[in-house]
């Protein structure tokens, strides 16, 4: 029985290699067209026709006569024949680059491309809108006046209406938004409010109150309704009393009047026996929260009388306040020993008047130090230039000390911030 020679045709330089066998019952390519892109199913069907008649044809001219162990070998077709065909078939352009006849994208069995963006409908484009967070947060306390309230979203929002949606009863303000639209600050109108009162216990902390109802993201879907509050610092101001015992000792020549008696304990030259009197001044501040933030911190004297124009005396100059620590056991006998820092002038007048100096960094000092200053805040007035011993002149001012009916003993008044 004769066998049929079979036939290849080879075309390179196109854009992909092509071969295809004559005989038998198979025919073959370079390339699977279910393998590669499936957009261009269609063009390879139509370059493949063309190829298959332009082998066809070949085929028919070929020399039957040749052996049959030489039938196996492929006969190529003139290139230019091929790509002829293939330009007329329209899988080449006039250049000779291959048509896919497509937009460069990939499809999918069904012919629709991978990649596009899917519709609404399939849930793709956006998801569910989100909060990531809120701060202050939803629960804190010891807010301070100056925030704003802060919303982070897991995707950008619908401005308009995510700040419409915005409710509260205590915060007004204006809106910003940053982080392409994902961050939205409310800043108040005005500082946040602090509850006040004059001890802890008795002052209540002030609540503010939020919402979100009705925000939406970039694509219309909305963004589950909550909720939350938050509490803001509270401001006491607590007035210490002078603490211990009255008391006064005398050691060398110095006089240190404890809050003496009932009666006005004296600074300055103040017997005849060349001696000269301080006042200490003592406040336990136990009371004080070990997390208060003092604010502020006053301390106020009652001047009394004078006696002697001790103002005029030659070197002594002026009153002054001074924060000292001199321990826990008494007396107090130097003049200057122990202070940490000046406070300040108390007086230039012989005048009777309640005198007010500002001594927050010495309680904040004191607050600081409280475990090895035993909780005590002290205070030491005397005259800014004291000189031992002293002329056997009587020159002082007298204080009040525990007395209201002398018009206001001494206190110390303390202004602090708490959660």
């Amino acid at each position: 029985m004769e066998s049929r020679p079979s036939s290849r045709i080879v075309r390179s330089g196109l854009g992909s290699h092509t071969s295809l066998t004559v005989g038998g019952d198979s025919a073959r390519g370079g390339r699977d067209p279910l393998g590669g892109h499936r957009s261009q199913v269609a063009l390879h069907a139509r370059s493949a026709l063309v190829v298959l008649t332009l082998a066809l044809v070949s085929a028919c001219s070929l020399d039957w006569s040749h052996e049959a162990n030489d039938a196996e070998s492929p006969q190529e077709v003139d290139a230019s024949t091929l790509e002829a065909g293939m330009l007329e078939a329209g899988a080449l352009d006039a250049s000779g680059s291959q048509i896919d006849g497509s937009d460069g994208g990939d499809a999918d069995v069904d012919g629709s491309a991978v990649g596009e963006d899917a519709s609404e409908d399939s849930g793709f484009t956006a998801s569910t809108p989100f909060l990531v967070s809120v701060a202050p947060a939803d629960g804190a306390t010891g807010v301070a006046e100056g925030a704003s309230l802060v919303f982070t979203f897991g995707q950008p929002m619908n401005t308009a209406a995510t700040e419409a949606a915005f409710q509260s009863a205590e915060i007004t303000g204006t809106f910003s938004w940053a982080n392409l639209n994902t961050v939205m600050t409310v800043h108040p109108s005005a500082p946040l409010a602090y509850a006040t009162g004059t001890a802890p216990a008795s002052t209540t902390a002030r609540v503010y109150s939020y919402a979100l109802s009705g925000a939406q993201d970039a694509h219309g879907h909305e963004l589950a309704a909550v909720s939350g509050s938050f509490k803001t610092l509270r401001r006491v101001t607590t007035a210490f009393a002078v603490s211990g015992s009255p008391r006064q000792a005398n050691t060398g020549n110095v006089t240190s009047s404890y809050c003496y008696d009932d009666g006005p304990n004296t600074v300055g030259a103040s017997t005849s026996a060349d001696r000269f009197g301080v006042l200490i001044l003592q406040f336990d501040i136990n009371a004080l929260p070990g997390n208060a933030q003092v604010e502020a911190a006053s301390l106020s004297v009652h001047q009394l009388s004078s006696e002697g124009s001790p103002f005029n005396v030659a070197g002594l100059g002026s009153l002054v306040l001074q924060h000292v620590y001199l321990g826990t056991s008494y007396p107090y006998s130097a003049v200057s020993s122990g202070t940490l820092r000046g406070l300040g002038v108390v007086s230039t007048s012989t005048a009777s008047a309640v005198r007010t100096r500002d001594v927050v960094a010495a309680v904040r000092d004191d607050v600081q130090n409280r475990v090895p200053r035993g909780n005590l805040s002290q205070y030491r007035i005397t005259f800014e230039n004291v000189y031992l011993p002293m002329p056997a002149i009587r020159a002082y001012v007298a204080f009040a000390c525990r007395s209201s009916a002398a018009g206001s003993p001494e206190r110390l008044d303390v202004t602090y911030l708490i959660p």
